[in-house]
């Protein structure tokens, strides 16, 4: 298993952005996916952006609501996807894949003291993790 943490993005539009593309490709292979958000800004935000999204494009998979789930706190469930841009998150089940991705932004302090404890905790379950800046 490993997780990927991505980094470097100038604003939560940036980040929101790219994540709603990471969404799209797994709406393009029907994965069921799990979105854990900050609140309900951020949702709003994530919902203009698959909209804005889909009018650019044309491509229906942004409107695809039948496999998202998005929550703010806790994991219930299995997910092929799980995508978090949130600050209360600081801990995963043990029952990921390597399909799971944290969004950081330095501009927002909750968001990156909770993902640094996310890292420190699956560090220190010997999970694999990656980080790419963005």
């Amino acid at each position: 298993m490993a997780v990927t943490f991505y980094s470097g993005f100038k604003d939560k539009f940036h980040a929101l952005d790219f994540l709603t593309d990471n969404v799209f490709t797994g709406f393009q292979i029907k994965n069921k996916i799990c979105i854990a958000l900050k609140g309900d800004h951020e949702l709003e935000e994530f919902s203009f952006l698959r909209n804005k999204k889909f009018f650019e494009t044309k491509k229906i998979e942004f409107l695809c609501l039948k496999n998202l789930t998005t929550i703010t706190d806790k994991f219930e469930g299995e997910f092929d996807e799980i995508h978090i841009f949130s600050d209360k998150i600081g801990d995963l089940p043990g029952s990921l894949n390597d399909n799971t991705f944290v969004y950081t932004l330095k501009s927002d302090e909750a968001i990156n003291n909770a993902s640094r404890e996310l890292y420190t905790n699956l560090k220190n379950k010997g999970v694999n993790v990656l980080h790419e800046v963005i």
